[in-house]
């Protein structure tokens, strides 16, 4: 089978890996509404004196870090179970593409998880699975080891850059307020919206992040599925081919028809 087979499965399986990652956010945006509300209301209480801002900002500081830990939390166990669910599919996808490329794995193939389910092997891919260089385990805190996660600091630099940019700027405390979230009411329910500046970019840091665990578990299903079926694999080669248009980089031009 050709090229243009295995760029489709390719771009499918892209596509099946970013909305495995988006689910896991989007399963977990009711309790990031409810931070960033919650996150709202204590800035609102900040005094209109600039005096004692500064001051009433920093005794409020624990009790938004603590707002945004209940996310970080949740938002980590969401990311670690999608990617454990997706394993799967993720071992299937590894088998096509490596069919499409003329792999012969016979009738049956030696699979990644022979009991299949939740093993701890697939558990143990997922925790490791690598966000800038940091396994999620450590990046969330999932394993406990520390008070605050990386991921926690991250979400309070994002709140804390923006409070502190409108005491200075001398906003006054609503307007400041306003930029973690937007009051709305739903069903006759009071909540928020994500859409002000802070919301919306704590969710975008949480796309990317689940993003990138979501690819590296691919990666690591995928050599483990690899490395499982060897035999199959023999005398194969990876042929490096890249579009060599206006929008190739300096990297990958150069290595258009290489194989390893």
């Amino acid at each position: 089978m050709g090229g243009e087979d295995q760029l489709k499965a390719l771009i499918r399986h892209g596509f099946a890996l970013q909305n495995t990652a988006d689910k896991a956010v989007l399963r977990v945006d009711n309790i990031l509404a409810q931070s960033m509300a919650n996150v709202k209301r204590l800035i609102e209480q900040l005094p209109e004196d600039s005096l004692l801002r500064n001051q009433s900002w920093k005794q409020m500081q624990p009790m938004v870090q603590q707002e945004l830990k209940v996310y970080g939390d949740q938002l980590g166990s969401a990311v670690a179970d999608a990617l454990v669910d997706a394993a799967p599919d993720m071992e299937q996808a590894a088998i096509r593409q490596a069919q499409l490329g003329g792999a012969d794995f016979g009738p049956e193939y030696v699979r990644m998880n022979p009991a299949g389910g939740r093993v701890p092997d697939t558990v143990a891919m997922a925790l490791n699975s690598q966000v800038s260089n940091t396994a999620i385990k450590k990046l969330f805190n999932l394993d406990g080891n520390s008070e605050r996660s990386a991921v926690d600091k991250a979400l309070f630099r994002t709140v804390d850059t923006r409070v502190r940019a409108g005491i200075i700027q001398g906003k006054i405390t609503q307007d400041i307020a306003d930029e973690m979230a937007t009051d709305v009411i739903s069903r006759g329910f009071p909540g928020v919206q994500l859409t002000p500046p802070v919301a919306k970019n704590i969710r975008s840091q949480a796309m990317a992040m689940a993003r990138t665990a979501t690819q590296d578990m691919a990666r690591q299903v995928k050599e483990q599925v690899y490395e499982a079926n060897s035999d199959a694999m023999e005398g194969m080669v990876w042929l490096w081919s890249a579009a060599l248009d206006s929008r190739t980089c300096e990297t990958c031009g150069p290595l258009d028809g290489q194989r390893w």
